[in-house]
């Protein structure tokens, strides 16, 4: 009878053990897709390197040794032989215009592209022709620094149509060329005065407008003799431009002017809930000085709660403190420089958003911009208290080394285009400040290039790690995303890309000419090159 039992007993400890061993194999999830054999940059805490990676709906579920990524290989996983091929977080585009510019390039008149008086010309005057039937027409895209101080004239566009009103916005979206048509629809003449904020070109010595509108504040009036664009429109363009940003790597982008325009942000939302958005989204309000601030504020807010999917989300606001270019505000030597809000008014916007919790995005191109700026973003702390509020200045061309220090120490993030750094200031020191740096690509101003990007920064001495955490990390980390992307770790979303050298065995050099071979978004191959 002993005996019996004892075996008995045996037998139900194998059946115990056995059981035990199949749930912790049944554990293991079988992955999606799984990278093989590559040599793979985390960007993790610790700049580790692995050799796999496998997903499952979405997410890593496993990162490192080709042994290790066995037990999560199954017959129906899509394995990828990476061929020892470099890999690492896709590219987050911390600071471009996605939309109004992708609408530019499919439903105006296009000069993004091109770089030639001629060019613009010809492409205006074709488009023209082909629209024959529309009351007044758009372009986009010209480099005002082709021409002279008064810009491009006005009468160059009324040799193509001087009976139907033209707008032409700049690249940088801070001047505007227009042709008689425009100013007569406006009566504005000579004698009219400069909007405040704002620049009308005039002839020097009859005082009439030459055709160039610098800044919002004089833009706005002659773009709202336009229809706006529809949903659908927007929608196009929209998808349209996910495809692009995923052919340079970019999963992740934020939206730096989000308008308030019922067609653009719903063009987005709605794309996002379908489940079509290949890029995740995050965006700022535009926020107009001239206009009820803290109305439009109070509105936006609002606004804001009403998207939460995970692929668009609108929790900051875009504050503009100078111009660009001629009107970047500079404490010497530019005495066209515009200082966009006087008095307390800017401490008082940034104030009412940083009290309901959102994030602030402030345009700095001058050093006189930054200054004020930062002094506004300390007074706003004294104000409301110190948070983790990762507000941000943008551009940053030209700086004092002390407001970087401040910017620094106020926890400032500073999203950069390192090509567009004209001044002389030193880009290495916003690092050297504590400052988290991210990339920017201010798309059309600059090119969709991050690798270029990264190329420039390293030549101001930043180092390839700290430029790889700018165009990832940081820039996750910039929109409260951290604990979702920007690094390749167990939880986080399979934001992934592949490339065709690998970064660190290669002189910095040839960085630019390095081409993304495939982009994953959340474990969905969304790019292949050649495909």
């Amino acid at each position: 009878m002993n005996s019996n039992v004892t075996w008995i007993a045996a037998l139900l400890t194998t059946l115990l053990l056995l059981t035990g061993c199949a749930t912790k194999i049944e554990s293991v999830a079988l992955a999606d897709t799984a990278l093989t054999n590559g040599k793979i940059y985390t960007v993790d805490e610790d700049n580790s390197w692995a050799e796999a990676i496998a997903t499952k709906d979405g997410e890593i579920i496993y990162v490192g040794s080709m042994e290790g990524v066995k037990a999560y290989i199954g017959e129906n996983t899509k394995v990828t032989d990476l061929e020892g091929k470099f890999a690492m977080p896709s590219f987050v585009d911390s600071h471009l215009h996605p939309l109004s510019n992708a609408y530019a390039y499919n439903f105006q008149a296009s000069l993004i592209d091109l770089s030639t008086h001629e060019e613009y010309i010809a492409t205006i005057k074709e488009f023209a022709e082909k629209n024959p039937n529309v009351n007044g027409f758009m372009g986009a895209g010209y480099d005002r620094y082709i021409y002279d101080e008064l810009g491009p004239k006005k009468e160059w566009l009324d040799s193509i149509d001087s009976e139907r009103p033209i707008l032409i916005i700049d690249k940088d979206i801070h001047t505007a060329w227009a042709n008689s048509k425009v100013f007569e629809m406006l009566g504005w003449n000579a004698s009219t005065p400069d909007p405040q904020g704002g620049v009308i070109a005039r002839d020097p010595s009859t005082g009439e407008p030459t055709g160039m509108l610098l800044e919002m504040p004089a833009i706005d009036p002659a773009w709202a003799l336009f229809a706006y664009p529809t949903k659908e429109e927007y929608k196009t363009s929209l998808l349209w431009i996910s495809e692009w940003l995923n052919r340079e790597g970019i999963t992740t982008a934020h939206d730096a002017w989000v308008e308030m325009d019922p067609s653009f942000y719903n063009a987005y939302n709605e794309l996002a809930q379908d489940g079509k958005l290949t890029t995740r989204y995050r965006g700022s309000w535009y926020i107009d000085e001239a206009s009820d601030y803290l109305g439009d504020i109070e509105y936006a807010l609002g606004l804001s709660e009403k998207f939460t999917h995970p692929h668009f989300q609108v929790n900051s606001f875009k504050f503009m403190a100078d111009g660009a270019g001629e009107t970047a505000l500079l404490l010497e030597g530019n005495p066209e420089g515009i200082k966009v809000w006087e008095g307390d008014a800017l401490v008082e916007a940034l104030s009412a958003v940083d009290k309901a919790g959102a994030q602030i995005h402030v345009h700095t191109i001058g050093d006189g911009a930054v200054k004020y700026a930062v002094e506004a973003l300390a007074k706003v702390q004294e104000i409301n208290g110190e948070r983790d509020s990762r507000h941000s200045i943008v551009h940053v061309e030209s700086a004092r080394a002390e407001d970087i220090t401040k910017a620094g120490e106020l926890g400032l993030y500073a999203h950069m285009t390192p090509r567009l750094i004209f001044h002389g200031n030193s880009f290495k020191s916003l690092f050297d400040a504590n400052i988290k740096v991210t990339i920017g690509s201010d798309w059309t101003t600059s090119q969709l290039d991050v690798l270029t990007d990264i190329y420039r920064g390293m030549e101001t001495n930043v180092s390839l790690e700290e430029m790889l955490k700018a165009a990832t990390i940081n820039g996750a980390s910039a929109n409260f995303l951290e604990d979702e992307i920007g690094s390749l770790e167990v939880g986080k979303k399979a934001d992934i890309i592949v490339l065709s050298e690998n970064l660190f065995d290669i002189q910095s050099k040839e960085i630019p000419n390095v081409d993304i071979l495939m982009a994953f978004f959340e474990g969905s191959l969304v790019y292949e090159m050649g495909q």
